[in-house]
């Protein structure tokens, strides 16, 4: 959704703060946090969902970082440990936080504010 993703993009960057965002397509979404498909529910799932070469994850699961710190995640390597050291420890539960409320700066801008004060950031 191009409008949801604009949204993120006018959110300040989740570690340094800074108004200049862009958004970031999480890297693997765990199965807990994806829809189940009907008839597959007793077949063996991955324990997290990857993306594959060249595609993304849905919108619902993106995060708002500058252009420094998302390169910066990406040399990381590590996801998950570049977001728990910015005192991000479930990246999923940000992003849905951020999808429903789509729309109202004000509280998102907060919540992003509480993350990075209680965070640390490297």
């Amino acid at each position: 959704m191009k409008s949801h993703l604009k949204f993120i993009d006018s959110l300040i960057c989740l570690r340094c703060g800074c108004q200049n965002s862009t958004h970031h397509h999480l890297l693997r979404v765990r199965p807990e946090y994806l829809p189940k498909k009907v008839g597959e529910e007793d077949f063996l799932i991955p324990k997290i969902k990857s993306k594959g070469m060249g595609t993304k994850n849905d919108d619902r699961f993106t995060l708002p970082l500058c252009s420094k710190c998302h390169q910066m995640l990406h040399m990381c390597g590590n996801e998950r440990y570049f977001l728990r050291c910015i005192g991000v420890s479930e990246p999923e539960e940000v992003a849905l936080y951020l999808w429903k409320n789509t729309g109202n700066l004000e509280k998102c801008l907060k919540e992003l504010t509480e993350i990075r004060i209680l965070g640390g950031g490297f």
